[in-house]
Parts: structure tokens; C-alpha cells; sequence
């Protein structure tokens, strides 16, 4: 049910929002792609699972046990309780984690290479929408009774939303690090290929 709550709910407006973005200064610049390539692409899964989820996943246990290591069960990491308000609570923190981190991964996925700083933050208005509709879910999963019964949730102190907020950056942040990275081999690429249409139109003039 909270993987549901997530692919069904809270990323659903952000989605739409997303598939509304412009597309990024310069794309057209770049060569054009493969006919046999496919829509899912191996550096897509790496970015996407391996990179940018292990971030998502350590900042979602951490809320989880952020929330146990502060009920009682400082620097535990098992024999933690499996049932109970408290491990609905910190089912909820690690569900709520998932929405944050996403906001952060949202404002991420804007571009494939260009620097997520120089993007106006008002130019997609329709982001903003889909930010407020998460934002309204899960905290009426959070605190409703009727979404606890029907998600399997329980609420947390008011304080806990700044732990979380403090983990929007974190996957923007680390695409920020690809993308640099990104950004250095595409313009080796773009320089390799200038040199190489240079050295093919000097051996034609001779």
C-alpha cells in the first residue's frame, strides 16, 4: 500500500508536471540518437536505481529510524518493534522520506546534462501544482485516521517535517554531480568530433 500510495498518488501530478517541462537549452546541439537505441537505456536504469535510489534509500531508512531513535531506541538497528504505533509512525517517516527526496529528484530530472541552478524555478509553473497535490497527500496519510486504516500509517510530532525537509536536496544534488560529470563528456565528445569533420575536410582539399 505505500508503494501504491506513491506510484498511484503523491508522483502522479508531479509527473504530468514533469512531462510538461521545456526541453533544455542546446539539445538540439547534440548528435542525434541511435534508431536501435530504446526508451529505457542502461545509463537510465544506472541513474535512476543504482545512483540516484541508493541515495533515495538511505535518506528513507534514516527517517525510519530517526523516528525509532527518537521514542526510546537510540542507536538501535534491529530488535526494533515490528507492529504498533511506533512502527506505523516510522513506516510513515520513511513513506513521507520518499516524498521529499522525490520533490528534490523532481526539480533534478529537468534536464539531462544542464545544471538544475539555471533553470528558473517558476518557468513550469505546473511543477508548483504537482509539489502542493503530494505535499496534501501525504499529509492526509500522515494524519487521517481513515489513511491510516487504509494505508497502514500512524502520525509523528510536527518537528519530524524538518528532518524531512532537510532531505529535499539530496537527490538534486547528486544528479548535479552526474550531470557535471555528464557536461565534461559531452564536450569532449563535441570537441572529438570537431576535430574529426576538421581532419576529414583537410584530407579532402587534398
Amino acid at each position: 500500500m505505500h508503494v501504491l500510495a506513491v506510484d498511484l498518488g503523491t508522483d502522479m501530478v508531479p509527473a504530468i508536471g514533469l512531462g510538461a517541462e521545456p526541453p533544455e537549452p542546446g539539445v538540439m546541439d547534440n548528435k542525434p540518437r541511435n534508431i536501435k537505441d530504446h526508451l529505457i537505456t542502461w545509463p537510465l536504469l544506472f541513474r535512476a536505481y543504482p545512483y540516484l535510489g541508493t541515495f533515495q534509500s538511505i535518506a528513507t531508512m534514516a527517517a525510519f529510524y530517526f523516528m525509532y531513535w527518537t521514542n526510546g531506541y537510540w542507536d538501535k538497528l534491529i530488535d526494533l518493534p515490528g507492529s504498533g504505533a511506533l512502527y506505523r509512525s516510522a513506516t510513515a517517516m520513511a513513506l513521507a522520506a520518499v516524498v521529499f527526496t522525490q520533490i528534490g529528484n523532481l526539480f533534478a530530472q529537468r534536464s539531462e546534462t544542464m545544471s538544475g541552478f539555471k533553470i528558473p524555478l517558476f518557468r513550469n509553473r505546473l511543477l508548483w501544482v504537482g509539489i502542493a497535490t503530494e505535499l496534501t497527500l501525504i499529509v492526509l496519510i500522515v494524519y487521517t485516521p481513515f489513511m491510516h486504516t487504509f494505508i497502514g500509517t500512524n502520525s509523528f510530532p510536527l518537528s519530524n517535517w524538518l528532518f524531512l525537509i532537510l532531505l529535499i536536496p539530496v537527490l538534486f544534488l547528486a544528479d548535479e554531480v552526474r550531470k557535471l560529470f555528464a557536461r565534461k563528456a559531452l564536450q569532449k565528445e563535441k570537441e572529438n568530433r570537431s576535430i574529426g569533420i576538421v581532419k576529414k575536410s583537410k584530407g579532402g582539399e587534398a
